[in-house]
Formats: structure tokens, sequence, C-alpha cells
């Protein structure tokens, strides 16, 4: 099992222990990496990831783990946490698309209001699209790609 944050990407560093006659050996410094149960709010479920406390700080300051998906470049991702994204994404698309259909058919609304209402579904379901068009690119990667950030 790698030590890499499956949130954040962070993983092991490599240094020297300095004795006190400057003597410098090798040494690895490890994250703190904690096995979590994250509740994805779009999805209604709960999600076990191995997550860095950086990480799970991190996830906490932005708003939950939907907002922390959204917000991050799929290059620190790992799969399980990309197909999530992409999972969310689509829920995100398919709950916009009924959205606009009743506001289309809402009656009792001002024009203006209606218009706006439309404009601000388009502008969500445009970047809900964004976000599944960029993780197709990325397509599925082999475990050994996602764990050493090479891109083929």
């Amino acid at each position: 099992m790698s030590r890499i944050c499956e949130l954040t990407g962070k993983g092991r560093m490599v240094g020297n222990n300095v004795s006190h006659a400057n003597n410098k050996t090798k040494r690895t410094f490890l994250p703190n990496l904690q096995n979590v149960t994250l509740i994805s709010e779009a999805l209604e479920r709960s999600i076990k990831l191995r997550v860095s406390t950086h990480g799970l700080r991190s996830v906490e300051h932005v708003g939950g783990l939907d907002n922390w998906l959204a917000k991050t470049s799929e290059d620190k991702l790992s799969l399980q946490a990309r197909r999530l994204k992409r999972e969310i994404a689509k829920k995100a698309t398919q709950d916009i698309m009924l959205l606009l259909g009743e506001v289309r058919k809402a009656e009792g609304l001002s024009p203006e209001v209606k218009a706006r209402l439309i404009e601000v579904l388009n502008k969500a379901f445009e970047r809900a699209v964004e976000v599944l068009s960029t993780a197709a690119n990325y397509g599925e990667f082999d475990a050994k790609a996602v764990r050493y950030g090479t891109k083929e």
C-alpha cells in the first residue's frame, strides 16, 4: 500500500538524520495518513479514503468532500478520487437539468427572475460539463501512473 494521500497527493520525503557530530544518514519522512470515512452530500453516501491529516483539515476548511473535489485539479487526486469527482459531476448535471426543466415550467415567476435563474443554472451546468470533460481527457490510468504522477 503506497503512502500517498488520496486527496492532496502528499507523499514521502527523503532527508537526513543529523547527529550531534554532524554525521548524516538518509531517512524518510512519511505523511500522517489516516483511514477516514468522508460523506459525499451530492451522492448521499460515505466514502472510505486514505487521507493525510493536512488533507483532512483542508477538506473541512473548504466545506466538505464535494467542494474539495470540485476545486482540486485532477493531477493531485488518486484514481478513486477522480472517479468520485466524475460521479459527483454527473449527478450535478442531472440535478441541474431537472431544475432547469422545473424553472421553465414554473408559473408565477416574473420574466426577469426566470431569466436570471435559467442563466445561473446554465452556468452551473457548463461548469459540471467542464469537470466531466477534463475527467474524460485524463482517462483511466494504471495504479503506477497515478502513484508516481506520470502521464502517458
